[in-house]
């Protein structure tokens, strides 16, 4: 399972995602991704590994994560 908290006191307006390996490919957005300040997303990664990024309204990237694996907990707390 994956969790992301925001704690950057702003809306996320998605988290999207790409496999791992394959920089070249499109991201694809993770299904109601939307978050607001405080908020809590679970989910299961849709690949075994996979790059991350969160958005802000207009596109603005709040972060990023890399080599995410699927056979791991993952926790991602965004400051």
């Amino acid at each position: 399972m994956t969790t992301i908290l925001n704690s950057t006191g702003k809306a996320l307006s998605e988290v999207r995602y790409q496999s791992c390996g394959n920089a070249g490919d499109e991201w694809q957005r993770v299904k109601d991704s939307a978050l607001r300040p405080g908020g809590t997303l679970e989910f299961v990664l849709p690949a075994d590994c996979v790059n991350l990024i969160a958005l802000y309204e207009g596109g603005k990237v709040a972060g990023t994560q890399t080599g995410v694996k699927k056979s791991f907990p993952f926790r991602w707390v965004l400051y």
